[in-house]
């Protein structure tokens, strides 16, 4: 073992399967000692829908929460919960597979699709490992940290009566955070969520509070990009109150063009203020107008 992954140096995630009895749990631990005695920060995760990391460690691991192992520097352990994980993410997979025939136009019936896909062997462990990599904030969760984004893609979003609504996609050289949650340390109502792998860089709120203190230009460095960032977020909040539809779905083609590529198609609409069956409308009746070479601003009477 120490052979195979010395040959793989940069491999960032490593998973022990098998059926119930065959030694998942220990191999894992294991693994996370490994890694751990060379140094290296480890979170070993039980995906497994009856954990046995508890008993394992001697600690309790229960609640879904991340907590330092007990007598092994650089191990962190969690027990994943299932039920609200598995639950939802069926729901997520179940609406992609609708929405993907609509948007095909293609006329089938999307049960046999959805039978299929959450029936599969290991539905519930890739539901669950999905949920625990793509989370950097949640709800409720006090947000410890201000980061600095070096690579990768971030999506900000709060849930409104079981609708989540996009405030913020945010790339490369954005500084992420949930605003009131961090300056009056207090727990959020917004959802901080990797779209893509990234590499970010935190601060913490006291770390952030001493440097303001011992280096002033460090304090005029961050008041910059406050109102930077407050800008923006007034851009947004008169974008979606002024502008119409169509013009929002305009600005994000010509000037933000590269969420186009980068951004799962189902959660623009919410990003835009409108519904998915008027953010296909809207993008099909943008490019019919781009092909007649009509602009939007012709189109519409000052």
């Amino acid at each position: 073992m120490p052979e195979l992954l010395a040959q793989r140096p940069k491999m960032r995630y490593i998973f022990t399967g098998g059926k119930g009895g065959v030694g998942k749990t220990v191999a894992a631990a294991g693994l996370a000692y490994h890694y751990a005695a060379q140094g290296e920060r480890v979170l070993l995760a039980s995906l497994n829908p009856v954990h046995s990391l508890s008993s394992l460690f001697g600690q309790s691991l229960s609640g879904g929460k991340v907590v330092q192992v007990q007598g092994a520097k650089g191990v962190h352990a969690v027990e994943v919960e299932t039920t609200e994980v598995v639950e939802r993410y069926r729901n997520s997979i179940r609406g992609r597979v609708k929405e993907f025939l609509k948007w095909a136009d293609i006329p089938l019936d999307a049960k046999p699709f959805i039978e299929i896909a959450t029936t599969n062997p290991a539905f519930e462990e890739s539901a669950m490992f999905d949920r625990m990599v793509d989370y950097i904030l949640k709800e409720g969760e006090v947000c410890s940290n201000i980061y600095f984004l070096e690579s990768g893609l971030i999506r900000i979003f709060n849930r409104l009566s079981e609708k989540e609504v996009t405030s913020w996609f945010l790339m490369e050289g954005d500084i992420f955070i949930s605003v009131s949650s961090f300056f009056r340390q207090q727990p959020s109502y917004e959802n901080i969520v990797a779209l893509e792998d990234c590499v970010c860089w935190g601060i913490s709120y006291e770390q952030l509070k001493n440097a303001c203190l011992l280096y002033p230009a460090f304090n005029a460095h961050r008041i910059a990009i406050t109102e930077i960032y407050y800008c923006r977020s007034e851009d947004r909040h008169y974008i979606k109150l002024r502008k119409p539809p169509d013009e929002r779905y305009a600005d994000l083609v010509e000037e933000e063009s590269e969420l186009l590529n980068r951004v799962p198609l189902q959660l623009l609409p919410s990003y835009l203020d409108v519904s998915r069956s008027a953010f296909t409308r809207i993008r099909n009746n943008y490019y019919y107008i781009k092909r007649k070479g009509i602009s939007l601003k012709q189109k519409r009477p000052i």
